[in-house]
């Protein structure tokens, strides 16, 4: 009996999500143009831009009879803010992220001429994060109490370390400063970070503003990338042969087992500099110590 009154329950809360899915139905209107100005008015006016991808399926074909991908078309949209915050009140943000709900293109706000209806997968393209104070990739304990923004740049800078200037990190943290603090700002947000990468010295190191999680991330990042990118390797024997840094004889081959005896061939001749080299006598104390001179 009790998993027979489960089995009901169960089915009544199926029945009931699906109708609460169903019932909501997205209506929007088609725009012509976009732009930050356009979005700006739009949201004034009480509606939401949006942008909507349709991926077709993929097609077969005919001689090779392997998929065929189609190319994504983009719908330019506009929805009522009401509308959608009447679907948050009953669908969390979470869930509304990831649910499928029916579309309903019309021609106009107040026009009952349909043109287009499909399912849609609603998906959150701007998130304000709040933002910490720019700091390096190694420091740690950092406070996110800045100003919170949803623009976020990421600048890579590539340099040929010498040996007088090789600190990537204060080559780094400098031109941050430099650049953000600079009349001619060419960043989109004044919150990002610069990545610096040398490659004489193989070293980087990053220095900005950081939201969380973003840290951990980059710096995971950089260590894979420094280890095994076949990319930098490529570009740094490109830059040592444009600045002539290579040697034109061949390397000697590392010490092994198999070559160790070439040491003491005839062919090699031993050079030993003895002008710190002094002589060592041991001398018996009463105590019965030894005495090293």
């Amino acid at each position: 009996m009790s998993k027979w009154w489960r089995t009901v329950v169960v089915g009544l809360r199926k029945t009931e999500e699906t109708t609460s899915r169903s019932y909501h139905t997205i209506q929007a209107i088609p725009r012509e143009i976009s732009g930050n100005r356009i979005s700006v008015k739009d949201r004034a006016q009480g509606r939401i831009p949006a942008d909507e991808f349709a991926q077709p399926n993929p097609s077969t074909d005919g001689g090779a009879g392997g998929p065929v991908r189609s190319v994504a078309r983009k719908h330019l949209l506009t929805t009522e803010r009401k509308q959608i915050q009447s679907i948050l009140k009953s669908i969390d943000l979470p869930y509304f992220c990831s649910t499928t709900f029916p579309l309903q293109i019309r021609a106009g706000s107040s026009s009952s001429m349909l043109l287009e209806s499909e399912n849609v997968l609603p998906i959150k393209a701007s998130v304000i994060c709040p933002m910490s104070k720019p700091s390096l990739v190694a420091e740690s304990k950092d406070v996110f109490d800045q100003k919170a923004s949803n623009k976020y740049w990421i600048d890579v800078q590539l340099r040929w370390g010498d040996y007088d200037s090789h600190d990537i990190e204060r080559y780094t943290r400098a031109k941050f400063m430099d650049y953000t603090t600079d009349n001619m700002y060419i960043y989109p947000s004044p919150t990002g970070v610069m990545i610096g990468l040398d490659y004489a010295y193989n070293l980087h190191s990053a220095f900005g503003n950081w939201f969380l999680g973003s840290k951990p991330l980059l710096a995971q990042a950089m260590n894979n990338i420094m280890k095994s990118n076949p990319a930098l390797y490529v570009l740094r024997e490109r830059i040592r042969k444009g600045l002539q840094l290579y040697s034109s004889e061949p390397t000697e081959p590392y010490m092994s087992s198999q070559n160790y005896g070439e040491i003491f061939s005839n062919q090699i001749i031993w050079f030993i500099d003895d002008t710190i080299a002094g002589l060592q006598d041991t001398d018996h104390l009463l105590s019965g110590f030894l005495l090293d001179i």
